[in-house]
C-alpha cells in the first residue's frame, strides 16, 4: 500500500512538472507573437522577421496544447489508479 501512494505521488510532481513546462511555452509563445506585432510595424520593409516569429511562437503554443494533452491523460490514469477504479 505504501509503495502504491508513493508511486501515486511520484506521478501526481511529474504532472506539475508538465504543466509548469507548458505554461512556459505558453508565456514563450505568447512573447514572440507580441515581438510579432512590434516587428511587423517597426520593420515594415523587412517581412522574414515577422514571419519567423509568428512561425516560432505558433510552435511554441502547439508544443504546449502537446504537452497538456499529454497531461490531461495521465491526470485520468492517475486519479484511476488513486481511486482504485
Amino acid at each position: 500500500m505504501e509503495c502504491e501512494n508513493t508511486s501515486i505521488i511520484k506521478d501526481k510532481l511529474a504532472q506539475l512538472k508538465r504543466v509548469s513546462i507548458s505554461i512556459v511555452f505558453q508565456y514563450i509563445g505568447i512573447l514572440l507573437l507580441l515581438f510579432t506585432g512590434i516587428a511587423s510595424s517597426l520593420f515594415e520593409n523587412i517581412e522574414i522577421l515577422p514571419k519567423a516569429l509568428l512561425s516560432c511562437g505558433v510552435v511554441s503554443v502547439s508544443i504546449s496544447i502537446i504537452i497538456l494533452l499529454t497531461y490531461s491523460t495521465k491526470a485520468v490514469k492517475i486519479r484511476q489508479r488513486h481511486l482504485k477504479l
